[in-house]
C-alpha cells in the first residue's frame, strides 16, 4: 500500500474532512479554515472536488 502527502480540513463546529489537493488547502487556509497535514494510504487518488475539471491529483 502506498502512502501520499494530503490534508484534512476542520472547520469551526469541528467537522473535518480528506483531500489532497494543495491548491484547495490553500483556498481553505485563505477561508481561515484550519489544515492539518496527514498521511493518506492506499491505491487509489479521488477526483478533487476544488479543480473545476475534477483532475486527480
Amino acid at each position: 500500500m502506498k502512502s501520499r502527502k494530503g490534508y484534512k480540513i476542520v472547520d469551526a463546529d469541528g467537522f473535518g474532512w480528506l483531500g489532497d489537493c494543495a491548491r484547495g488547502m490553500a483556498e481553505a487556509r485563505a477561508a481561515g479554515l484550519t489544515v492539518q497535514p496527514i498521511r493518506i494510504y492506499g491505491t487509489r487518488r479521488w477526483p478533487c472536488a476544488s479543480c473545476k475539471h475534477g483532475l486527480r491529483h
